[in-house]
């Protein structure tokens, strides 16, 4: 009878060895969860920024197809004015921050006439 001995050291470097190549799969696989986490949670907030982005393009979408939308931008970008309305252009607007809202009328009644 051939009965080989093993012998407790080599059971605990076998355990060891085991344990040691365990460890080093099991932090791979931490490591790659954490990343994924990390990656999942700044796709979760890109997703709330895009969502908020699609929310306030659709109210804008609501407005630019309104009459009044159109005419402010011609007002804006294009300086429109309407058949009847007179602009006023100041070389020095500065020196008009004094006057009182009855002083304005006097002034525009005076230059429309």
């Amino acid at each position: 009878m051939d009965r080989k001995v093993i012998s407790w050291r080599g059971i605990a470097v076998m355990i060891m060895a085991f344990l040691v190549v365990f460890g080093i799969a099991m932090f791979g696989i931490l490591s790659s969860r954490r990343a994924m986490e990390k990656q999942y949670q700044e796709q979760q907030s890109r997703i709330v920024d895009m969502e908020m982005n699609v929310s306030e393009l659709k109210n804008e979408l609501a407005r630019v197809g309104t009459d009044g939308y159109v005419e402010n931008e011609a007002r804006e970008k294009y300086d429109y004015i309407k058949s009847g309305e007179m602009r006023f252009e100041f070389s020095d607007p500065q020196k008009l921050q004094n006057y009182t809202e009855d002083e304005w009328q006097i002034i525009v009644d005076e230059n429309l006439y």
